[in-house]
């Protein structure tokens, strides 16, 4: 290729038998040529340490990401869970459990309504149990008159 007067590069091996890339290239007008080569695992090893530094940034900012991914999850659904657990121990009686979601939007609100209700509820329940204790009370004395 050299002697047509054309331009290029072989990865090729040396006398040692190392890998090495040449390169060649004519000098115009002189019937010259310049031939060089130079160590593959030299050329080769800046750009494989970038490639680690490459890797490693990647896996830093995957793991970054999966954090944080998972912190705003956690933020998110955390107040979901709080009403969960809320609406299923006052369905259960427990009408004194308060839930606690201080999110400033409409979570809180619905929580704020929970709480309402369980007092409404206990309120009821409260004021059917004396109504009850008055029924039994007032039999029992028609019984005993």
């Amino acid at each position: 290729q050299v002697l047509r007067v054309e331009s290029g590069a072989l990865l090729t091996q040396n006398e040692s038998g190392e890998r090495v890339i040449a390169a060649f290239a004519p000098v115009p007008g002189t019937g010259w040529a310049v031939v060089t080569q130079e160590n593959w695992d030299q050329i080769i090893a800046p750009i494989q340490r970038y490639n680690f530094q490459r890797l490693g940034v990647w896996t830093l900012t995957g793991l970054f990401s999966i954090g944080l991914v998972s912190v705003l999850i956690a933020r998110l659904l955390g107040p979901v869970q709080q009403l969960t657990t809320g609406s299923r121990r006052i369905a259960a009686g427990d009408f004194d459990y308060a839930i606690h979601a201080p999110t400033g939007d409409e979570i809180e609100t619905l929580a704020g309504q929970f709480n309402r209700m369980a007092s409404a509820l206990k309120g009821s329940f409260g004021e059917l149990e004396q109504r009850l204790i008055e029924r039994m009370q007032a039999e029992e004395a028609l019984r005993q008159s």
